[in-house]
């Protein structure tokens, strides 16, 4: 899922384009230096610079989350499609009526990430998108967001919450109510998940968490300590960084956890 070209060579600036954006972004970051009493050194022309060159290598990047999205759900589509034509179960058959829902439902899931129909309202309107991943202003709009995607029927919809609450909400097997029913996460949609296993290390006297190129470092960089034995340290293995997920249906709220849930 690669940018089209013309897209690509729009993003590429001439000499004087770029420098009009970099004029009036340094107005910006110089107006928010004289403003405040403590300068940000970093806040320079050398970083608007930079900003500027790796914009269109940025832009690139932070479609990946969409891809991820639509991978998954295109491979829910093929993978339904090759079992509703492998011959092997009827048509009324438990197998067959759960493809063609996965079917349906993985088509519904890519015509809401081409924003079809949903408009300015959607989650994956570009801008409101751009914004939600850091590319764009969006002070509005949660970032980073994590979703999920809850099916009704044959369709469905995407349900997103703030990372912290998403924590808690969509972990595996968790319970969540929508619309007056039940749904549990059932699955992460994420492509190749075992090929996106990492490690990870906590200091023990800092809890500073050290992962990627840091997971080897020999001390804490916060505090400074020695972090080479079990006993400054906890190591973690498997780790998978949460992403988007879907949910099965479950029985419908009882009167009971209707009353609960009203109550707050």
């Amino acid at each position: 899922l690669l940018l089209k070209r013309e897209v690509l060579e729009k993003l590429k600036l001439n000499d004087s384009a770029n420098e009009e954006i970099k004029i009036l972004f340094g107005k910006v970051v110089h107006h928010f230096n004289d403003t405040h009493s403590k300068k940000i050194p970093w806040l320079n022309d050398e970083w608007i610079d930079n900003l500027l060159r790796a914009a269109p290598n940025t832009f690139n990047s932070k479609l990946d989350r969409w891809r991820k999205l639509y991978k998954a759900a295109d491979k829910q589509v093929i993978e339904a499609h090759e079992i509703l034509n492998s011959g092997r179960f009827t048509s009324k058959s438990k197998e067959s009526k759960e493809a063609k829902r996965n079917y349906y439902q993985g088509l519904r899931q890519k015509e809401i990430l081409n924003n079809k129909n949903e408009g300015e309202l959607s989650e994956f309107y570009p801008y409101r998108y751009l914004a939600s991943e850091g590319f764009l202003p969006g002070y509005n709009f949660t970032r980073l967001p994590i979703r999920t995607f809850i099916p009704v029927g044959d369709s469905g919809e995407y349900v997103s919450r703030p990372r912290f609450i998403a924590l808690r909400e969509f972990g595996p097997w968790n319970i969540i109510y929508y619309s007056g029913k039940k749904y549990r996460i059932s699955q992460l949609l994420l492509p190749e998940a075992e090929q996106k296993l990492k490690k990870a290390k906590i200091c023990k006297s800092s809890g500073y968490f050290l992962e990627g190129d840091d997971y080897n470092f020999d001390r804490c960089p916060f505090s400074d300590v020695p972090i080479t034995d079990g006993t400054s340290k906890e190591t973690y293995v498997d780790l998978l960084e949460m992403s988007e997920t879907r949910t099965q249906e479950q029985d419908r709220i009882s009167c009971e956890e209707e009353e609960r849930l009203s109550k707050g």
